[in-house]
Parts: C-alpha cells; sequence; structure tokens
C-alpha cells in the first residue's frame, strides 16, 4: 500500500466512522443502508488483500533468516576446523585470520558474513591437505561457497518485483477503484440531503477530503510470529499503554489470522505493549510513537512446553 493509498483508506474511515455515527439521518433514504453496508466491506476488502502484502514481506525475511541460518553454519563449522589445525599446528598467523566464536556470526551484516566466508574459502583452499586430518575437506568449501552464492543471489541482490506481489499489487489497485466509484453512488444519495440537511451534507463532505486525514495515519503495526518456526500465528492479543502524558490510553486489539494488527492516530510518547496467546509465553516491550513516522514491531512468541 504506498502513501496516497494510505491516505484514501484513512478518508474511508472517516467517512464510515462519521456514517455510522449520523443513522438518524441517513435512515431517511431507504436506498442508503444496503450501500453503506457494501462500504464497510470493501474497506474490510482492503485491510485483507493488504495484510497479505504485509504477510509476503515476512514471508520473505523468514525464508532469508532461515537461508542464512545455513551459511552461518557452514561458516561456523570450516572455522573450526581451521581454527583446530592453527592451535595445534601454533600456526599463531593463520589462527588470527580464522579465529571466532560460535555465536559471532549471528552478528555479521550481511555483506560482511559474505566477505568472511569467502575470505575462509581462499585462506583454507590452500592448506587443505594440511587441514584434512581435522575433517576439512573441499566438499565442505564448495558447500560453503554454494551456499555464499545461493544466499547473494537470493536474497542480497537487488530483484524485480514478484509475480505475487505484483498481482497482489493490482488487486489493490482494483478494491480502491471500486471504493472510489462506490463512494461516488453514496455521494448522490446523500446529496439529497443539501435542502433538508445542509450542516450534515457539509460536514459528510468535509469527511471526504483526503486532505483531512492527516491525524489518522497508521501509527503502529505490529506483527506476531511464532518463535520456533517463524511463522506468522493468529488471534494473539496485543494491549497497549500510553505511559507518559495527562492522559494513560490503553487499547486492546485481536491479531488477525495472518499475524497483524494495526493502530491509527497514537499521541506521540512512550508506551507499554504486551502480547498473549494461550500456549505461548507472554510478550512484554516498550516502544514510542513519533508524529508521522510509523512504528513497525515483530513479536516472537515462543510456544509453551508441553507436559508429558
Amino acid at each position: 500500500m504506498n502513501k496516497r493509498q494510505r491516505d484514501k483508506l484513512n478518508m474511508y474511515e472517516l467517512v464510515r466512522d462519521f456514517l455510522k455515527s449520523s443513522v438518524e439521518i441517513t435512515s431517511k433514504w431507504i436506498t442508503f443502508a444496503p450501500l453503506f453496508d457494501i462500504f464497510v466491506a470493501i474497506i474490510k476488502e482492503i485491510y485483507d488483500v493488504s495484510e497479505e502484502q504485509e504477510t509476503s514481506t515476512i514471508g520473505d525475511t523468514v525464508e532469508k533468516n532461515k537461508f542464512r541460518g545455513k551459511v552461518e553454519y557452514k561458516f561456523v563449522d570450516c572455522s573450526f576446523k581451521c581454527m583446530a589445525y592453527a592451535s595445534e599446528m601454533e600456526d599463531d598467523s593463520f589462527l588470527e585470520k580464522v579465529i571466532i566464536t560460535e555465536t559471532e556470526p549471528e552478528k555479521y551484516a550481511d555483506n560482511e558474513l559474505i566477505r568472511r566466508g569467502e575470505n575462509l574459502v581462499k585462506l583454507a583452499t590452500p592448506k587443505l591437505e594440511l587441514l584434512k586430518p581435522y575433517l576439512l575437506v573441499q566438499d565442505d568449501l564448495t558447500d560453503l561457497t554454494k551456499l555464499i552464492d545461493h544466499y547473494k543471489d537470493k536474497f542480497i541482490k537487488p530483484r524485480d518485483e514478484s509475480t505475487d506481489t505484483k498481482l497482489e499489487t493490482a488487486k489493490l489497485d482494483a478494491i480502491y477503484k471500486k471504493a472510489d466509484n462506490h463512494l461516488l453512488k453514496m455521494d448522490r444519495v446523500l446529496g439529497a440531503g443539501i435542502k433538508s440537511d445542509p450542516d450534515f451534507y457539509t460536514a459528510y463532505m468535509t469527511k471526504r477530503g483526503i486532505n483531512k486525514t492527516g491525524v489518522h495515519k497508521r501509527a503502529l503495526e505490529i506483527w506476531v510470529l511464532d518463535k520456533g518456526t517463524g511463522q506468522p500465528i493468529g488471534k494473539a492479543k496485543v494491549k497497549i499503554k500510553k505511559v507518559d502524558g495527562p492522559q494513560l490510553k490503553k487499547y486492546t486489539h485481536s491479531v488477525g489470522e495472518k499475524g497483524g494488527t494495526y493502530y491509527n492516530s497514537l499521541e506521540s510518547g512512550e508506551y507499554e505493549f504486551e502480547v498473549s496467546l494461550f500456549g505461548y509465553e507472554t510478550f512484554k516491550g516498550k516502544f514510542f510513537i513519533n508524529a508521522g513516522i510509523m512504528t513497525k514491531i515483530e513479536v516472537k512468541l515462543l510456544k509453551l512446553a508441553t507436559g508429558i
């Protein structure tokens, strides 16, 4: 969803909320109720497709993290075998170039991991005969090279937008077009109120202005994943509470089936949040909201061990 679409969606929500609160007036027009129901359904459809796009992005991240884990594992395995040789043979110069800790690669940026992995292959290749007794063979270095090359090609190099993403974008564009056309129908019906209730119609058209939606921009997204599998999980309960300022506001949302939930129009400041789901450990944390900037949080819930 691009910025223009977000602004439109905010306008749709303003219109929806205003019309919900004006039912005493809109009930005068028999044809309006079914029109309004369809409009509400279109807004839900926008959120559903937007969530599919977000879930697709998270899916890409999960796949990347899993494959990076394979690169890290092979890199550590080869490094430790080199370290074993260097330590026993007192080759301090070689040891200095290959020494790492088991968890160190987890902290590397992608390009650093790739650079160090490729460098290890260059360092170890001339010493393969010496390294064989320490169980480092050509196949190990070949496997590490293949993993690095695949990681670079699939996850690091810029890629064209996928076919699935293009289809989702086209689908979202079509829904927005449908929403705009439907709003024109609603405009015509509500236009009957110009004479009977001009204040109502003026207020309605004010909500219809996209330039009036700034305060309703999305402020927060929270995505919930299973820590073990990395997959999105739905139905978790999310509670957030503002911890500073004169009004300590609280909000509670339920996560959608695809793992996401959204908050609009949050005041700037510090918040505490809690994510809970039956069968998982409750997760607690803090975040800040800055005016005009969307905050995105990814929460990984740990599944509780089941008794035997």
